[in-house]
């Protein structure tokens, strides 16, 4: 029996061609489900490679950079002052004088009012805080006796007393100022456009009304508060120069190390005489 290739050939095509008719009416099928129910088919995302994906960037963690300003050697003692020359002054105190805040140490030798900075600071946005700082004249006495402000921050200057005083600084690289403030005046507001450490403030009328500003182009100072303590806060890590000013004393460095997010505490010492 003769084997008829030709008729074998067409039966073969007849079969293929209906298997790709009911795979194309498959398909059409599909796809008329899929617009119907409004899902749409997408394929997966490709993976990113190791060698293309992004590391994470490491932010650095800032830290609170603390200590205390002590005193070694005997308690300096504070003055009373001689307010009799205003009666409202003396009578603001009553039987308790008015004593000097130009040397204020504690029982246990912290140094109250020393301006510690740091020398080399880090780098900041330079953003000039919109909150105003403000220097009273209360009990005739400057308050706060030290204080911090930033270059072009304003400086509320008020008198809170029923008595004249006086407002004069003693600046170097700022404008001057000298002006009268009497009892229920507005305040006075100034700006300072350059760095300068300290600007020493006077009451003409209260000789020993006293103050120091102390102008930062940065954010990272603090001042002593009643016990000698310290505070600076948002110092990420590297190596600084930390530095003491006061008033009576000489000026004190320190180098400090802020490393994972902590640091020791740092400590200045004084000694009697500077």
């Amino acid at each position: 029996m003769k084997y008829n290739f030709q008729s074998a050939f067409k039966a073969v095509a007849r079969l293929a061609g209906s298997v790709l008719f009911t795979g194309a009416c498959l398909v059409i099928i599909g796809c008329g489900q899929n617009r119907q129910s409004g899902t749409q088919t997408n394929p997966d995302p490709p993976s990113a490679s190791p060698e293309t994906s992004a590391a994470p960037t490491e932010i650095p963690v800032s830290v609170l950079l603390h200590g205390v300003v002590r005193f070694d050697g005997p308690r300096p003692k504070r003055i009373p002052l001689k307010t009799q020359g205003d009666p409202k002054c003396a009578a603001m105190h009553g039987d308790i004088p008015l004593l000097s805040d130009g040397e204020i140490v504690t029982e246990d030798g912290g140094v109250q009012n020393a301006f510690v900075y740091l020398e080399n600071p880090p780098e900041h946005d330079g953003a000039v805080p919109e909150d105003t700082v403000v220097l009273d004249q209360l009990g005739c006495v400057y308050t706060p006796h030290v204080l911090g402000v930033r270059v072009g921050q304003p400086l509320d200057i008020t008198n809170s007393d029923q008595t004249m005083h006086n407002i004069r600084s003693f600046s170097r690289k700022n404008r001057a100022f000298n002006n009268a403030q009497p009892a229920g005046a507005k305040k006075r507001t100034k700006m300072f456009k350059e760095v300068e450490m300290p600007i020493k403030m006077k009451c003409d009328f209260h000789p020993w009304m006293t103050a120091y500003i102390f102008v930062m182009d940065h954010p990272f100072f603090a001042v002593t508060d009643e016990t000698g303590a310290f505070e600076i806060g948002d110092v990420p890590p590297g190596d600084y120069t930390l530095v003491s000013v006061h008033e009576k004393y000489r000026e004190q460095k320190l180098a400090v190390t802020v490393t994972d997010g902590a640091v020791d505490s740092a400590y200045f010492t004084y000694a009697s005489g500077g």
